[in-house]
C-alpha cells in the first residue's frame, strides 16, 4: 500500500515491505534516492508533511532527518487510532471524537476546544479533517447525523459560529464557500450551494436527482474551484453515469457536463477509494478506473 505527500523537496511515502512492516520512506525528488526511512505507527490516510514535519498518527518526525521529534498525547474519550491531522502555518491542527486541538511544530500545545454534547455530538461530530482558511478552522460533521460546520479560531481556538452541514470537505474562494448536501434517507439527490462564511447566507443552490426512481445520486469527490467555474463529480448508479459538471461559481447556473469515458476511481462496483479532483496550470485532474484523465478548466 502506498500513500504519498511531498513538501516540494521530498517524496514521503507510506509503504509496507516484504516482511510487512509498514514504514515512512523519504525520498529525494530530484534523483529518487532515499533519505531516511521509519517505522509508521498509523494508516497510510494520516500522512501528512509541513512545517519541517511529518505526521503519522500520533508520531511526529523531522521532515529532513526522520528522526522522532515528539509524540502528540492520547485524545480524549473514545477515538480512531489515527485521527486526521492538519498542518498548516507552523502549527498542527488535529480533530478527533472528543476535542480539536492545536500543537506547534516543536510540540507545544496552544489550545484545545472541547466540542458539546454529553457525547460530544454537537457541532463538527465525528474526526474529520478540519479545513484552515483565511485565520479560521472549519470542522466538518463526520457521521451520518448532518451536524453544523463547527468554525473556530485558529489562533485561540474560541468557537466563532456554525455554519451548514456539508457532506464533503469545503472548497473555498475568499469570503464564499462551497457546501454539498446528501438528502437522507433516500439518497436519491445531491445540493451543491454557495454559502457566505460569515453570515450564512446562500447564493445559490443546485440539486441533482437520480433519474430511476430506485437510485442513489452520489457525489463522489469534494467540489474545487477553477477558473471562476466550481468542479466536482456525480455518480448516479442506477443511471449507469459518472459525470464531470462544471457550475458558474457566482449564479450555479450549470456550463457544462461531460461523461467520463471510465467511472471515477472508487465507484461502488470495484472497491476502489474514492479519488479528489486536482488542479494544476488550468487543468483539472480525474483520477479514474482506466488511467489518469486530464480536462482543461475553462
Amino acid at each position: 500500500m502506498s500513500s504519498i505527500v511531498s513538501d516540494g523537496t521530498f517524496v514521503y511515502a507510506y509503504t509496507e515491505d516484504v516482511n510487512g512492516n509498514n514504514n515512512i520512506e523519504a525520498r529525494r525528488i530530484s534523483n529518487g534516492k532515499r533519505q531516511w526511512r521509519h517505522r509508521a505507527s498509523s494508516s497510510p490516510r494520516n500522512l501528512v508533511v509541513g512545517s519541517g514535519v511529518v505526521v503519522n498518527g500520533s508520531q511526529v518526525l523531522d521532515a529532513k532527518s526522520g528522526k522522532l521529534k515528539y509524540y502528540l498525547p492520547e485524545p480524549t474519550g473514545e477515538t480512531s487510532n489515527d485521527p486526521y491531522t492538519l498542518v498548516v502555518g507552523g502549527r498542527l491542527y488535529r480533530n478527533t471524537n472528543a476535542e480539536v486541538g492545536a500543537w506547534s511544530a516543536k510540540g507545544t500545545l496552544l489550545w484545545l476546544y472541547t466540542k458539546t454534547g454529553e457525547h460530544f455530538e454537537g457541532p463538527g461530530e465525528g474526526e474529520s479533517l478540519v479545513q484552515y482558511h483565511a485565520g479560521r478552522i472549519y470542522v466538518r460533521e463526520a457521521t451520518a447525523d448532518e451536524k453544523p460546520t463547527l468554525v473556530l479560531d485558529a489562533a485561540t481556538g474560541v468557537k466563532l459560529g456554525e455554519l451548514p452541514f456539508t457532506a464533503q470537505p469545503l472548497a473555498f474562494d475568499g469570503p464564499v464557500a462551497i457546501f454539498t448536501q446528501k438528502h437522507w434517507p433516500d439518497n436519491d439527490r445531491v445540493s451543491v450551494q454557495a454559502v457566505d462564511l460569515d453570515d450564512s447566507h446562500v447564493y445559490w443552490t443546485k440539486t441533482y436527482v437520480a433519474q430511476n426512481p430506485e437510485g442513489r445520486m452520489s457525489l463522489l469527490t469534494p467540489p474545487v474551484i477553477e477558473n471562476g467555474l466550481v468542479w466536482f463529480n456525480l455518480d448516479d448508479p442506477a443511471g449507469d453515469r459518472s459525470i464531470l459538471v462544471a457550475l458558474d461559481e457566482v449564479t450555479g447556473q450549470q456550463e457544462s457536463s461531460t461523461s467520463l469515458a471510465c467511472r471515477l476511481r472508487g465507484h461502488h462496483s470495484d472497491g476502489a477509494a474514492f479519488g479528489t479532483l486536482g488542479v494544476a496550470q488550468h487543468r483539472l485532474f480525474v483520477p479514474s478506473t482506466c488511467g489518469l484523465q486530464t480536462f482543461k478548466a475553462r
